[in-house]
């Protein structure tokens, strides 16, 4: 797993809004601190160095609901 980011905000129940210091792949799994699986990459935008990802929720009891916790992607 590689650091992804931060998270910024909960946009709703199902999208996560976190800052990236490099773009993931679309769909990559994204997990938490501990390992555990959060969502997928839904979309990359914003500039090439430090881009907004948008993370689709897979299951809302596992989704990080504190701004700042840090979020890995799968390479």
């Amino acid at each position: 797993m590689t650091h992804a980011g931060k998270i910024l905000h909960k946009v709703n129940e199902r999208l996560i809004l976190a800052r990236a210091k490099k773009a993931p792949k679309t769909d990559s799994k994204v997990y938490d601190a501990d390992g555990k699986i959060i969502g997928s990459v839904y979309e990359v935008f914003g500039p090439v160095k430090n881009p907004y990802i948008l993370i689709k929720v897979s299951n809302e009891k596992s989704t990080p609901k504190i701004k700042g916790d840090k979020v890995y992607f799968e390479e």
